[in-house]
């Protein structure tokens, strides 16, 4: 935090005062300014008339007496409209005699604070009470701005005077603070107490109706009441007007085309429609970029749209605990193998997925304890894996789907399905074993996880211990054959006396001679499975 030396009256400010104090005019301080300039040791500061390097104004800062020597002036200044970081070096007021502007004192930095360039999501603000030390403070005769805001100290003042009625105290702005719940703390304004106050009754009162927010680049979260004519500035502040209980009815917040630096988060809504769209919903483009979206414990039903997204240290969409969702146009191409993370996560939920391209990415889409649909993508390329379907997940795919090295993944038992609901199946190793070989291989299942599916068998055994002619050599931990048996085949015809698969699940194999070590046999064949 900067510390700053004691207000330094110019001469024309002192000529202003004395003035005043005769009564001959009303001091009015119209303006503060701050400047960027460092001034030379030395400095006869009394001497200027006006700052250099002056960098931000702030009109009718409020002005009081403070006490009987001393008037102060409140003065609030806000990174909003800064493109490029300054130190505050100096701050300036200026009073207004006759119609002419002048200096009327400066305050300089020992340590200056920095005034941040925007970024587009927090702004940043400093408040400065600027004090002049004046003989007779309380005879001055000071033109107070109307507009100016309340302070606590404003407000004891009202209640002093008017012997503790503060009815008639009017409070101009209001901070926006989300709590869990409004309760004041020792030393915080009147302002952002109910400035929580009000926050927290907006965020637990239903919607009335249907709802359409607009976004854009030259909007204001300040200024902007979210319509399109006066739009917000950033997305976060838009889905923050918005109510937790949708009461039933439709939210559609439409981002114009742009850069928004933003990490968005979604929480807490339910009971009604939420879409985020950008005003391109239905094109897969880069015109409107946002860093990542991060929706979390929403039971409404939500639809994210026309997105190009940005960052490459971190999940580009990460959904989790919701109740459905859809994603459509997404587009996430930054490229974060090097840091592992993944495209769209989808943790316990119903999704529908469609029109995307995610490329560069360990894993394109993946689905945790989820249900949902994978449909038509655009082209993807760089990904490690395309879809993985963790813990229970069901993916069904319609149409094109992300190119990856690995195409599709699963563990935990899920699974992939087709759109006829047939299930997809990788090739199952597991479980497979026999004493008389190593196995490589294994069989695919097309069809349920459970009950009636084709199983394919395609694996080979590299002979350990010595066949013996006419004697039965089992594979256990195959899925058992519907019928008692089913013939399978042997790369080794010549030596092959029986092949067959049993309702046991134990794939058999019977030699016509002996077959010594290291010999490796084929094995291969289809059959309906019922278990």
């Amino acid at each position: 935090m900067g510390q700053y030396n004691k207000a330094i009256l110019t001469a024309a400010g002192e000529n202003l005062i004395a003035r005043a104090l005769a009564g001959e005019i009303q001091l009015h301080i119209i303006k503060a300014k701050t400047s960027n300039h460092i001034y030379p040791t030395g400095t006869d500061f009394k001497l200027l008339t006006d700052l250099q390097g002056i960098k931000q104004a702030a009109s009718d800062p409020a002005t009081t007496v403070y006490n009987d020597t001393m008037i102060q002036t409140r003065a609030l200044f806000s990174n909003e409209t800064i493109e490029s970081t300054y130190y505050i070096h100096n701050i300036g007021l200026y009073a207004v005699d006759g119609t002419e502007e002048i200096l009327f004192c400066i305050v300089t930095a020992e340590i200056p604070d920095e005034m941040p360039q925007y970024n587009g999501v927090a702004s940043t603000s400093y408040i400065y009470n600027i004090q002049n030390v004046v003989q007779d403070a309380a005879e001055l005769n000071i033109t107070v701005n109307p507009s100016g805001t309340a302070t606590i100290q404003d407000v004891l003042e009202r209640v002093d005077i008017s012997g503790g009625n503060i009815s008639e105290t009017v409070i101009e702005t209001l901070d926006t603070v989300e709590d869990k719940y409004p309760i004041p703390a020792a030393g915080e304004s009147v302002k952002r107490f109910f400035g929580k106050v009000l926050t927290f009754m907006k965020s637990i009162r239903p919607l009335t109706g249907d709802v359409n927010t607009y976004v854009s680049t030259t909007g204001s979260d300040t200024t902007g009441d979210g319509t399109s004519a006066k739009p917000y500035r950033t997305i976060q502040h838009a889905i923050n007007s918005i109510p937790k209980d949708l009461g039933g009815y439709t939210v559609i917040i439409t981002v114009s085309d742009g850069t928004y630096p933003e990490d968005i988060m979604i929480r807490g809504f339910g009971n009604g429609i939420f879409h985020l769209l950008s005003s391109t919903e239905t094109v897969l483009s880069d015109n409107c970029k946002i860093n990542s979206i991060y929706t979390f414990c929403n039971t409404c039903s939500m639809a994210i749209g026309g997105f190009s997204i940005m960052t490459t240290s971190d999940v580009g969409i990460n959904v989790n605990n919701c109740a459905s969702i859809s994603l459509q146009f997404i587009k996430i191409t930054g490229n974060a193998l090097s840091s592992g993370k993944y495209g769209i996560t989808l943790y316990r939920c119903i999704f529908s997925v469609w029109n995307c391209q995610v490329s560069y990415r360990t894993v394109a889409l993946f689905a945790y304890n989820s249900h949902g649909v994978s449909n038509n993508w655009a082209t993807c390329t760089g990904n490690t894996y395309g879809l993985y379907s963790s813990y229970g997940a069901v993916i069904t795919t319609t149409g094109t789907q992300p190119a990856a090295n690995t195409l599709r993944t699963h563990d935990s038992g899920g699974m992939f399905t087709y759109d006829n609901g047939t299930q997809i199946s990788d090739l199952i190793t597991s479980g497979l074993s026999c004493t008389w070989g190593t196995i490589q291989g294994g069989y695919y299942r097309n069809g349920n996880s459970k009950g009636v599916a084709e199983v394919t068998l395609g694996f080979s055994v590299t002979i350990t211990t010595q066949l013996t002619a006419n004697q039965n050599y089992a594979v256990s931990g195959i899925p058992q054959c519907a019928i008692p048996i089913m013939v399978a085949s042997c790369s080794d015809k010549a030596s092959t006396k029986h092949c067959y698969v049993t309702n046991s699940g134990t794939f058999i194999f019977n030699p016509s001679i002996n077959i010594g070590t290291g010999n490796n046999l084929i094995f291969g064949g289809s059959y309906i499975t019922n278990s």
